[in-house]
Parts: structure tokens; sequence; C-alpha cells
């Protein structure tokens, strides 16, 4: 219906311009209708995925995908991983601290499961831990994504297997290509939270590309007792041997100590107000590292055949000092 108005107003329009010019009706028409074709022809650019495990194009996905660029991220203004998560539509994010550690990202409404039903992957590599306790969404600085990419659904799981029953989110990490270039960042805010970072990319000759840096960050927290300090050191680096062979290395360690404070009752809040801590001196300590070879071979136009060689490691020692 209200096409047809837009239509009848548009030839309304054409029928006076032709009246009160020389141009002719015809005339008139070609020019709207090569304005309309020439707005038709919209180019949403190339965004390619992995909901396959390999390359695709978006258009080409039946998976429900949200991809948040290099741009978005930059442009925003979130602190952790799990802030640029927030906005995302369908995303229920839950920070049971305050300081981004153990938060819980729901997909499909698992509510208190979300955590065993979101399998979040870094360049294709598991980070859910094995005794079903969450991901450390701290393991992964914000300047060091390129994208995110989020699957939903439940057919993740017929390629990811177990945690993936609600959706897949997958982080790109940058790694080293164009001109190298160093990048150094310090930011200070609230509740005493300092933040800074050195990293160093690009290629440093026609074979050889890397990108390598380490990031530390503290902050008291809103709550007493919420505290978190982190440390990390990661690297990528990549060599191509041939046009049809190539292989990666990537490296990252992250150590992380974060305070637990406990939840809080009405009668808590009442009495000692919304940041007090129940439990003032229980914390985690966290040491967590992981070794990945990558090799990659190409066959012209027929296909690629890849390989993930990866080693991981984490240390989690918790301090229950006041809680018994």
């Amino acid at each position: 219906m209200k096409v047809a108005k837009v239509v009848g107003i548009v030839l309304i329009g054409l029928v006076l311009i032709a009246g009160f010019t020389r141009v002719s009706l015809g005339e008139s028409l070609g020019l709207i209708q090569d304005a309309l074709i020439e707005d038709k022809e919209v180019s949403l650019g190339r965004i390619v995925v992995t909901p396959m495990r390999y390359p695709q194009e978006n258009g080409n996905s039946a998976s429900s995908i949200t991809i948040i660029t290099q741009e978005e991220i930059e442009n925003s203004n979130a602190n952790t991983t799990v802030d640029l998560l927030r906005k995302v539509p369908g995303l229920v994010v839950r920070d049971w601290f305050g300081n981004g550690t153990k938060a819980a990202v729901d997909m499909g409404g698992f509510g208190e499961q979300a955590a065993l039903n979101v399998l979040v992957l870094i360049d294709g590599r598991r980070v859910n831990d094995v005794d079903l306790s969450g991901v450390d969404w701290r393991q992964i600085t914000t300047d060091r994504i390129e994208r995110i990419e989020i699957i939903r659904g439940g057919s993740a799981a017929v390629l990811y297997g177990d945690n993936a029953s609600g959706g897949v989110i997958n982080i790109i990490t940058k790694t080293g290509k164009n001109n190298m270039k160093a990048n150094f960042y310090a930011s200070y805010g609230s509740y005493d939270s300092f933040s800074q970072g050195l990293s160093l990319g690009g290629d440093i000759n026609d074979k050889l590309n890397c990108y390598i840096g380490g990031s530390y960050d503290a902050s008291h927290g809103y709550r007493k007792n919420t505290f978190n300090k982190d440390k990390d050191f990661y690297s990528n680096l990549g060599f191509d041997l041939s046009d049809l062979f190539s292989i990666g290395f990537n490296f990252n360690f992250h150590s992380s100590t974060y305070g637990l404070p406990g939840a809080l009752y009405q009668s808590d809040i009442n009495e000692h107000g919304r940041r007090h801590a129940r439990y003032a001196d229980d914390h985690v300590n966290n040491k967590d590292y992981y070794l990945a070879l990558l090799p990659k071979i190409i066959f012209n136009n027929y296909g690629e055949l890849s390989f993930d060689f990866n080693y991981r490691s984490k240390d989690t020692d918790s301090y229950f000092l006041t809680s018994n």
C-alpha cells in the first residue's frame, strides 16, 4: 500500500516537471528508473566466516551468524571481551564477579547451564575448561582481536561437538601483515583500573611474518575483594615455505589472580551495602599457556589440507580462607 502511494506521488511529480520544463515525460521516467537501479546496486562487501571450519562467504552459510568486525571493536568502549558481546542480539551476559573473569554468555536460554552449552574458540582452538567451570574471558584482550564470529543454534554441535548446543563463539586474533608496526597503549580508570600493553606485528620478509606482544591489567573492582591482576604474553608466527606449503606457530601465556567476594543476601546489602564482600580473603591464582603448530598444504584449485597440533596446560590454585 505504501509502495503504491510513493509511486503515485512520483508520477504526479513527473507530470508537473514535464509540464513546466522541456523534458519529456518519457525522459523523466528514464531518469527516475536509472536512479532507482543505481540505488539498488548496493555492495555489502565480502565477509568470510568459518562456520564449516573452512573459509566461506557469509551468504553461502545456512547458519545464523553475527560478526563483530575490527572496526566495531576499535570504535567501542569495551574494556573486556565480554563487554563486546553484551550488545549482540540474542546473547545474555552474566558477569558473576564483575571483572569479566568468570562471566557466562548465554545463547538459547540455558540459564545457569549457559557456560556448559556455549563453545568458545580462539583461532579455532577450544578454551572451555574440561572441568565445566566455564571460560576465563580475560585470557584474550580486546587489542588482540581481529574479529569475533558468533554462530547461533545447535547446528554447530554437529561439527564442534561438546559444549556447542547453544552456539559457538570464535575469536580470531590478529596476525602479522603489511609493514612492521608497533603499538603501545596505557589507560587508567575507576576503581584503580590500570591497563597497558605493547605489540609488534608485520612482515619480516616475503616469507615470514609475526605478531607478538604483552599486556598487564589490574583493577580493585567495584566490590570489595573483586580485584583482578592479569599478565599476558602472546605470539603468532607465520612462515610461507612455498606457494603450496605454509606453517604457523602460536604461543600464549596468561597469568591471573582475582578475588572471590561471594554472593550477597538482602540482609548483607541492608547492613553493609552493595560493595560488601562476604568472603574478604578468598581468591584464585591461574596460570594458563598453550602452544600450537599449524601446517597447511594447498592443492592449487583442488582444496587445502590443514593440521592443528596444540598443547595446553593450566594450573589453578583456589584459596578459600574465610568461606568456611
